[in-house]
């Protein structure tokens, strides 16, 4: 029977070692821009096909060399993403290949749900889940280190913003039915100001209602179902159909269209992310954890710091080492 590369690669164990050698390929590519050519082979060829594969792309081989396959399988990736059609690596590819979170790409694999030694974690930071949990945040803490944002207190506050919001499980916005009115009076003031308490009773108990009223205008809603289609989602509870187009713009997919794409764990941490981390300079030079968490509750809420004691808690999960 013929084994694939990828399961003979976890036969023998060698999956770290394969991945960092193809994580080195792409710094070096990154750093001296010296792409492989047609005939190549090489790990620099095997980085590019994976990113490939990655994307969805059909007939992807992962062997390294620069053949007609991989000739063809870019020009797959080109004409999917509006580019020039060279079949060649040049700027515009690479740059793409990197910029955008694949289509098919799994945020972990079930060994790496496995590895939960939180000492061993990247980020100078650890934590105390376990599980499914310390996947997502192990894949957090490594997706911002390659982003730049390697302070702690950033990823601590990062973290247990997206905590609190989501509990590290991507969802969508839940029902009000159950919260006290003078909270959502809190919560949403003007919007639910005009609502007797007999009225915002009965509203809360329907749901897509709700959410109608109270984000008819939020971030680019025009009234009618807005507030339902576009109500809080994902890791960090993206609202807003500008929002959904602008992040959706950013990572190549239409959140517009497809509201629900939110919610996949590794399209939701892509999100959480970019709408989290504006200035890296900036964030890299906090010097304690109060000013991080401020930061990050204000920037997540649009302004308020109505959570932060939500969020001070979450943050006694992780750890400086």
């Amino acid at each position: 029977m013929k084994i694939l590369l990828e399961q003979f690669i976890d036969l023998l164990g060698l999956r770290g070692f394969v991945e960092g050698k193809i994580q080195s390929s792409l710094e070096g590519m990154k750093k001296t821009k010296n792409y492989p050519k047609f005939g190549d082979s090489g790990f620099n060829v095997t980085a590019i096909q994976k990113l490939l594969k990655d994307f969805g792309i059909s007939g992807v081989r992962l062997n390294g060399k620069f053949d007609d396959d991989t000739k063809k399988s870019i020009k797959k990736y080109q004409n999917e993403k509006g580019l020039k059609e060279s079949g060649e690596i040049d700027d515009e590819l690479f740059n793409s290949l990197l910029s955008i979170t694949p289509n098919n790409a799994t945020i972990v694999s079930k060994s790496e749900e496995d590895m939960v030694d939180s000492s061993k974690q990247k980020g100078r930071i650890k934590h105390n889940f376990s599980g499914k949990k310390a996947a997502v945040v192990n894949y957090l803490i490594d997706k911002m280190n390659k982003m730049g944002v390697t302070n702690p207190y950033a990823q601590i506050s990062i973290l247990s913003t997206i905590e609190k919001e989501s509990g590290f499980t991507p969802q969508s916005e839940s029902s009000y039915s159950e919260t006290p009115n003078n909270r959502i009076r809190n919560i949403f003031g003007k919007r639910v100001k005009h609502l007797t308490d007999d009225q915002l009773t009965k509203l809360k108990k329907d749901p897509k209602e709700f959410f109608k009223l109270v984000y008819s205008t939020t971030s680019g809603n025009q009234g009618n179902d807005d507030g339902w289609m576009y109500r809080g989602r994902g890791f960090n509870q993206l609202t807003g159909k500008s929002n959904y187009a602008k992040y959706g713009n950013l990572i190549g997919k239409d959140l517009v269209s497809n509201p629900d794409l939110v919610n996949d764990p590794k399209i939701a941490s892509e999100i959480a992310l970019r709408f989290l981390v504006k200035d890296v300079n900036k964030e890299n030079n906090f010097s304690n954890l109060d000013d991080a968490l401020k930061y990050y509750v204000k920037l997540n809420s649009g302004g308020s710091l109505r959570d932060l004691d939500v969020a001070k808690q979450k943050s006694k999960n992780f750890e400086i080492v």
